[in-house]
């Protein structure tokens, strides 16, 4: 028996298509690390913490809660970037 498939139907299946697509990219993209937001490391583990030497480094803190951060510089008011 052959399956009859119409305009609209099609057009509701990729229209469902897409928007996982775009679902599941806009998720992926929520845990990512820019390769500048931090020195280096992974925030994995205290062995591989997220590494913090300038303030903007710190800043970027707050958008990785759950990670391990180590300070390799010391900060303060004449440290470049304090606003």
């Amino acid at each position: 028996m052959k399956r009859i498939y119409t305009y609209e139907s099609v057009f509701i299946h990729l229209k469902k298509v897409c928007y996982t697509a775009f679902l599941a990219v806009l998720l992926l993209s929520f845990g990512t690390v820019n390769a500048q937001d931090f020195a280096g490391g992974d925030g994995e583990s205290p062995e591989t913490a997220y590494q913090i030497e300038t303030w903007e480094h710190l800043d970027n803190v707050r958008n990785h809660l759950t990670s391990y951060f180590i300070l390799n510089n010391n900060l303060d008011e004449n440290t470049d970037g304090y606003d």
